[in-house]
């Protein structure tokens, strides 16, 4: 097999969540125990043996949209994700929530507008 035709086949089976790569796998293991930065570095590490490792890259953009609220690293992921997969009702959720936790950051420095704006993004990406 080519390793160009190798490439694809990994990419499609890691979109497929099929790959049963152990980088993710641990990944997971130590996101079950919020263990956060363990666990991005360990995806981090998948993606860089397989930069289409969607599954690894899920993997980041969950902790930081669903356990610690970065909204920045949040919005990065799922820009990433959502480019591959626009209609991927998961990734679309995730950054929905980045979008709101952008929204709280915004209301904290009395920055009406660019919350509102926020919420609209984020109210776009749930429909």
């Amino acid at each position: 097999m080519s390793p160009k035709a190798l490439a694809v086949l990994l990419a499609v089976a890691g979109a497929l969540g099929g790959c049963g790569n152990p980088d993710v796998e641990r990944g997971d293991a130590l996101a079950r125990q919020h263990r956060w930065t363990e666990a991005v570095e360990v995806y981090e590490r998948a993606l860089d043996r397989y930069p289409y490792e969607y599954d690894a890259a899920w993997g980041i953009a969950r902790i930081y949209c669903h356990e610690v609220h970065l909204a920045d690293k949040c919005l990065a992921w799922t820009d990433r994700l959502l480019a591959a997969y626009p209609r991927r009702r998961a990734y679309r959720r995730a950054a929905a929530q980045g979008w709101r936790d952008r929204a709280a950051e915004a209301r904290t420095t009395g920055d009406a507008a660019a919350a509102g704006a926020a919420e609209q993004r984020a109210a776009e990406l749930e429909r």
